[in-house]
């Protein structure tokens, strides 16, 4: 269970009693890069989400996310969007997991591929 949640900024860090370091994220309310100019206050990006081995296969990335689904509800927001490479398979099977789908697939001309993933809140 989530104790405590710092902001510092951009970047989150979700702490336990004991004061440990869960799980780390950066959450934006826009990117431009991947997602284009979308209108203000529809969505949160998520980013770089990073788990602790500790509390790794605890379903963190399931309780985070339903963290910022209650934040978003309350604030208006309708979805919660994040991307990856597409051929990030364990990554995919995790966010499929928490609840995203990928909605489109960016390809570039040296063959990668970004998935681009969102939930409704």
């Amino acid at each position: 269970m989530v104790i405590l949640c710092i902001r510092k900024g951009d970047l989150f860090d979700y702490n336990f009693k004991d004061g440990k370091t869960a799980c780390a994220f950066i959450l934006q309310d826009s990117d431009v890069e991947y997602w284009g100019n979308r209108p203000a206050n529809e969505a949160v990006y998520m980013h770089k989400l990073c788990i602790c081995r500790e509390f790794a296969n605890k379903n963190m990335t399931k309780s985070v996310v339903e963290a910022i689904r209650n934040d978003c509800r309350n604030k208006g927001i309708k979805y919660i969007r994040l991307d990856t490479g597409l051929d990030e398979k364990v990554v995919r099977k995790i966010y499929i997991k928490a609840g995203f789908k990928i909605v489109d697939i960016i390809d570039y001309d040296n063959g990668n591929s970004m998935a681009l993933y969102e939930m409704d809140v």
